[in-house]
């Protein structure tokens, strides 16, 4: 009973694990398959000096599940950092289908040095409809770098969170990845420029969990 309990509860959390990263397209969708699909294109990056000293983490549907999608500049594979998409900036490409009608990006922070950094934010909303392939440009976290970490990175002090057009990279990297997307992505952006930040931002240092003591 234990046994399948494990393997039940092992599931459910592979579950909430995927929906939190996405539905990603697949390289092998066809354009019939397009059509069928509302698919968003977004890079998520940081300023390149912090190497992978900083994760920036941007979330899209934090209120719905399932459907909340997080997308970080600094994505690991077994705790070891996935290299970076990008020369010039630190970060990733995310292409993925979403339920066709309104979404948003609502939340954002940057972790760094055992501290998060963030500040409430006005909803960046959007609309994408099925058979549409949509960029909405770079996420980008500009930092304030602080000390070196210990594996060559740069901690980051303060961050401020814009939306860049880097429509030319990031186009061109999607239509590599899925064929089919080739000449059909839409640009429209979020919101060029600087966030609307509804206060300074803050930061918060991560609680630290005490070592268990073994029993003498």
């Amino acid at each position: 009973m234990k046994r399948s309990a494990n393997k039940w509860f092992g599931v459910v959390l592979l579950s909430l694990l995927a929906a939190c990263a996405g539905n990603p397209v697949s390289p092998a969708a066809s354009k019939a398959d397009l059509e069928r699909k509302a698919v968003a294109i977004i890079s998520v990056s940081h300023d390149v000096g912090a190497k992978n000293g900083a994760n920036a983490i941007f979330y899209l549907d934090e209120g719905r599940y399932p459907g909340r999608v997080v997308m970080k500049s600094v994505q690991d594979n077994l705790s070891v950092p996935v290299k970076s998409d990008f020369g010039s900036r630190r970060g990733h490409l995310y292409i993925l289908e979403l339920e066709p009608g309104s979404h948003s990006i609502d939340m954002w922070q940057v972790s760094s040095a055992g501290a998060r950094i963030s500040a409430r934010m006005e909803p960046l909303k959007f609309e994408v409809k099925q058979g549409e392939a949509v960029y909405l440009g770079n996420l980008h976290a500009k930092l304030a770098l602080g000390h070196r970490t210990l594996f060559g990175g740069r901690a980051a002090t303060d961050a401020r969170p814009f939306v860049l057009d880097q429509a030319e990279e990031d186009i061109a990297l999607a239509e590599s990845r899925v064929s089919a997307l080739k000449g059909r992505v839409r640009v429209a952006l979020l919101h060029p420029g600087p966030f609307a930040l509804s206060s300074e931002t803050e930061s918060r240092l991560d609680p630290v969990v005490p070592l268990p003591v073994p029993a003498k």
